[in-house]
């Protein structure tokens, strides 16, 4: 389960950034997650849930915003959406050499405070 250890992470990273008096008025933690990562979402709020028990941070609200894979074709340069990311060939060409534009994300984006 990788989301733990992203949990952990993104924990860090809040709490890095932010004063003691700013962590007392954390309202909600804003993310960018990528549908290519695979994360979990019930797991990676159970490991949110776990990282911050009887911390200021528990209070926090999570929101996450997903971002839909965007692939390019290194034989044509045509961009497309794919909903099967592990088996994207272009729709143009039908090569299957592509690079991931969008998608693959995964970060704290920003944080709302009282």
């Amino acid at each position: 389960m990788h989301e733990l250890t992203i949990a952990r992470e993104m924990v860090r990273v809040v709490k890095d950034s932010l004063t003691s008096e700013q962590l007392s008025r954390l309202k909600r933690i804003n993310l960018l997650i990528g549908r290519a990562t695979a994360v979990q979402e019930d797991c990676l709020r159970f490991g949110l849930e776990a990282m911050t028990k009887d911390t200021p941070l528990s209070r926090a609200e999570v929101s996450i915003e997903y971002i839909e894979p965007l692939f390019k074709c290194k034989t044509c340069g045509e961009e497309f959406k794919s909903e099967d990311w592990f088996y994207s060939p272009c729709p143009k060409c039908g090569s299957f050499g592509c690079d991931l534009l969008k998608g693959d994300e995964l970060s704290v984006a920003s944080v709302d405070l009282e």
